[in-house]
This record gives structure tokens, sequence and C-alpha cells, in this order.
């Protein structure tokens, strides 16, 4: 008699099996790294125009103190004012991208605060574009916002 034996099935995967798992979890792990970059890219651009729009009431605060005027600069508001043993925005820092804001006075009671964005350069598209105290709210609602309106109250 012969003798017969029964081979078991060999337990584990096949290469193939294995490959294919490993690819998928390539293409998930490629997708989720290039939405996570991308919110962390808007989430700069939030951020910047945060501060500006901070820097815009920091500004309105010394012209309060100040008789109307604004702020040659923006260490302007770094320094103590009348009766501040502090600046009003002591902490005044950089853009998102480490590169310093620019505040250009456009008026006898206006000006721009102006972060150039991800290339530090004027002009530019999503997050290299330029993002100013002017146009704050015209991503969310198309129009164009007060940035360095007359604050005069005429």
């Amino acid at each position: 008699m012969q003798d017969v034996r029964r081979r078991r099935p060999e337990a584990g995967f096949s290469l193939v099996e294995l490959l294919v798992v490993i690819a998928i979890i390539g293409i998930l792990a490629t997708t989720v790294t290039v939405k996570v970059v991308s919110a962390l890219g808007e989430a700069r651009v939030v951020r910047a125009k945060a501060e500006i729009a901070e820097m815009k009431k920091a500004i309105g605060i010394y012209q309060i103190k100040n008789s109307g005027r604004i702020p040659e600069s923006l260490e302007d508001l770094k320094n103590p004012t009348k009766g501040d043993e502090e600046g009003i925005m002591p902490d005044l820092g950089r853009d998102p991208w480490g590169n310093e804001y620019e505040y250009e006075v456009t008026g006898t009671r206006k000006f721009v605060i102006r972060s150039l964005g991800a290339d530090g350069q004027p002009g530019g598209e999503g997050q290299d574009r330029d993002i100013d105290s002017d146009h704050l709210n015209e991503d969310e609602e198309g129009g164009s916002g007060s940035g360095g309106a007359d604050r005069s109250g005429e």
C-alpha cells in the first residue's frame, strides 16, 4: 500500500499578498501625507491673518492712547505708552514663515500690515500669496476688508 499523507496548507501569506498590502499602505500613507501638508500650509495662512488682525487692533489702541496718531513702525507697539509698563503688543513676532511683517503708512491715519507669504516675495499664488490688512476677508467673503481704513471717525 501506498503511504498517502495529506499535505497541510502552510500557514502565512504569499509574497504577492504581502506586496499588495504594502502597496496599499504606501498609497494611503502618500494620500494622508499630502492632505496633512496642505492643511498645515493653510493653517499658516490662517495664523498670519489672525496675527495681522491682532496688530490692527493694537494699532487702534495705540491711536486711542496717542491722540489719533498711528505708529511710525510696528516697533512702536512694543514700546510702553502712556500709563503702561510694557507696550501694547510686546511679543510682536514674525509671520508663520519666519519673515518680518511689513508695515506701511499710506496716509494720515491709514496703514497696511503685510506678510509676503511662504516665499517671502511680493505676489504669488496659494501659500506664496501676500496677506495684508486691507484684504483679510477676501477669501472667505469675496469682498475687501477694512484693513487700514481711516479710523478718525470722520
